[in-house]
């Protein structure tokens, strides 16, 4: 999928930085739009898991740079959490940084595929030493996964 996101980043890319948004800004929401996607996919629908996501992350974008032409100076923020996408309660979620410091999994299954969905500490610089081993375990985690978002 990071093939997908890059696509929908590079056709955007210059439209948003005429109106202050960057690369971040366009990739998260293509992950937002990636998360929409497994959360809405119906397989017994014509569409490849794959067509209908590019659809759906692309919209996502489409919809922030509107949404940025008419608010240029509104913050973008927006989070989903994994809990939601395995509907399981399994995470603490808050608005505070550094809360996730365990690594907490959980698999879905799309078209067939098991995928398994691991939410980590954010990789960041902190002065904190239990947050600190927590980004050692994310970076750890990272590095043996094959996609990381």
């Amino acid at each position: 999928m990071k093939v997908v996101i890059n696509g929908v980043l590079s056709k955007y890319k210059r439209e948003a930085s005429t109106i202050g948004l960057d690369v971040k800004d366009l990739y998260q929401e293509g992950l937002i739009g990636l998360i929409t996607a497994i959360k809405r996919y119906d397989e017994l629908k014509d569409a490849s898991f794959k067509t209908f996501a590019n659809l759906v992350i692309e919209r996502q974008i489409i919809d922030l740079i509107k949404t940025n032409k008419r608010m240029k100076h509104m913050a973008l923020n927006s989070a989903v959490s994994l809990d939601s996408l395995l509907d399981e309660d399994k995470a603490i979620v808050t608005n505070i940084p550094g809360t996730t410091r365990d690594i907490v999994e959980g698999t879905i299954t799309i078209d067939g595929v098991a995928i398994n969905l691991i939410d980590t500490a954010g990789i960041r610089k902190t002065d904190d030493l239990v947050e600190q081993i927590g980004v050692e375990k994310s970076e750890k985690t990272a590095d043996n996964s094959d996609i990381v978002l």
